[in-house]
């Protein structure tokens, strides 16, 4: 999915809740945030994202898969294994736009980050890597970025205790690389 895409669904999502008088809303993660906020991306396969509520956001997603002859995961909330509070995470989001029904929030750098590095799937999913590259150096325009740093946002977002190796030694290696660059 485009970026156009993206957000032609969701309109057609938030015109659906309109209609039924649903006030909708979701917090978008993932491959759709690097598209739509960042730029970052041509594409990605879904939608990435915490919504409520959910039965009826569950039934509306079906019927637009229907419609547009989708998978049903083309918008998913699979990250709820690593976030089990909804409204807590929705305030520590930006609000990004409304269509219809459907207010959408998308997630601040640091917990992109954050949520990445605790993905950090290197082989079967070449863009984690490419996404946190470009989501560092978005964060270096402003801010230095060490490895505490990057341990601090994993802190924040309740996953420091949970990054696999590959992500630790990524993390650690952002010092260094950061030397390299300096010195040449």
């Amino acid at each position: 999915m485009t970026s156009e895409e993206i957000l032609d669904l969701l309109k057609l999502v938030g015109k659906k809740l309109q209609k039924q008088n649903i006030h909708g809303e979701v917090v978008i993660c993932g491959g759709a945030v690097m598209c739509m906020q960042y730029n970052a991306r041509d594409n990605t396969d879904d939608i990435d994202g915490l919504y409520e509520p959910k039965t009826e956001m569950n039934e509306i997603i079906r019927q637009v898969a229907d419609e547009r002859n989708l998978d049903l995961k083309w918008f998913n909330n699979d990250v709820h294994h690593t976030i089990n509070d909804f409204y807590k995470f929705r305030q520590t989001s930006v609000f990004f736009k409304k269509f219809g029904g459907l207010y959408i929030y998308t997630v601040k750098l640091e917990q992109m980050i954050a949520m990445k590095l605790y993905a950090f799937r290197t082989v079967e999913w070449k863009h984690d890597i490419d996404d946190l590259n470009f989501l560092i150096n978005k964060l270096r325009q402003n801010t230095e970025v060490t490895s505490d740093l990057l341990m601090l946002f994993c802190k924040d977002y309740g996953v420091a205790d949970k990054l696999k190796q590959s992500a630790i030694d990524f993390i650690d290696n952002i010092e260094r690389v950061d030397r390299n660059v300096q010195d040449s």
